[in-house]
């Protein structure tokens, strides 16, 4: 069987088992659970068996996707017994539901539906062309060779308003099928802390996190260790997607570090949150706001790494060809 065949199955088969595993209720025993863990595991290893054969942009894809596989199967296996759905209902969430938790899966849009289609629609509409006119911009501007900080703040908004304006239409898309599906980002710009900025940032990856790390993991009971470990998941999970995709060799360690990094500093800006309620200081919104805004920009240089890895995003890559065909070359 040839590679691309065998990652198929990977893909496909595993997943379908999750439904039979869950009602079983086989995995509450140690050997059941170890078991169950490696059929949910088993979509990893699909983009391994591809990486040779297409570009790191595809295999990267292709590793989210198992990814959010695997992390929808453990979701429907952690389900109680009365919340678990038929095997159709099971499988649409697990291969189509754009969010990773179940919690929400296939709630009514409600009476605001027209409204939800025409404001994301138009949102979409105005996201994704700013989006893509801010990589024509850097590669006409001659990022990063003549302006790196530049080309570094553009990179960062254009993941939040292409990858925002994408999924506006994903949400207008549901809210036309009458379903409602909760929004990717909320305003992360604006965020007064790194604990805020990752809670408006990339919300459904949040709500897993929370639900399967943070709060499995003693929650506000325990925060320094529950936060710590969402963050240590993080890097775990990032470490694979973009390793599979480029390789060990000068890849790895750099999502560990910026997660980790992230980690430490939102426990420090936790303690030091609650040291100044204690003395009766207030520090401005617009302050914290602007301090949170420059961590962000600066460490996320060591995320940037990989992805800059991965794909030119201005001059000589995807800004110039935009650049191109704006101009008839």
């Amino acid at each position: 069987m040839n590679e691309p065949r065998l990652a198929m199955l990977l893909l496909g088969i595993p997943p379908l088992l999750v439904w039979s595993m869950a009602r079983s209720r086989f995995h509450r025993h140690p050997l059941g659970l170890a078991f169950a863990m490696i059929v949910i595991a088993l979509p990893c290893l699909a983009p391994l068996l591809v990486r040779e054969l297409t570009s790191p942009m595809r295999v990267w894809v292709l590793a989210i996707l198992a990814l959010f596989l695997t992390l929808r199967s453990w979701e429907v296996l952690r389900l109680p017994a009365g919340r678990l759905g038929g095997w159709w209902r099971t499988t649409l969430f697990i291969y189509l539901w754009p969010a990773l938790c179940y919690d929400g899966f296939l709630r009514p849009v409600g009476e605001d539906r027209w409204r939800r289609v025409a404001v994301k629609t138009l949102s979409a509409s105005l996201r994704i062309p700013i989006g893509l006119g801010l990589f024509a911009l850097g590669a006409w501007l001659g990022c990063p060779e003549k302006y790196w900080a530049l080309d570094h703040l553009l990179k960062l908004l254009e993941i939040y308003i292409f990858m925002g304006g994408m999924h506006d239409l994903i949400v207008a898309s549901f809210a036309l099928l009458g379903l409602h599906l909760d929004d990717v980002f909320r305003w992360p710009v604006f965020s007064k802390s790194v604990l805020d900025f990752w809670q408006r940032y990339s919300r459904h990856v949040n709500a897993w996190l929370r639900a399967n790390v943070f709060l499995a993991s003693g929650g506000r009971r325990h925060p320094v260790p529950s936060i710590l470990l969402v963050f240590i998941f993080s890097s775990v999970i990032h470490e694979y997607v973009f390793l599979v995709a480029l390789g060990i060799e000068d890849n790895l360690g750099w999502q560990t570090a910026f997660f980790m990094l992230h980690g430490l500093v939102a426990i420090t800006g936790l303690w030091a949150g609650r040291r100044l309620i204690a003395l009766g200081i207030h520090i401005p919104r617009v302050f914290k706001i602007a301090l949170t805004f420059t961590f962000i920009y600066f460490s996320s240089l060591l995320f940037m790494h990989c992805m800059d890895a991965m794909m030119t995003f201005h001059e000589g890559g995807i800004g110039t060809r935009l650049l191109n065909w704006a101009m008839g070359r």
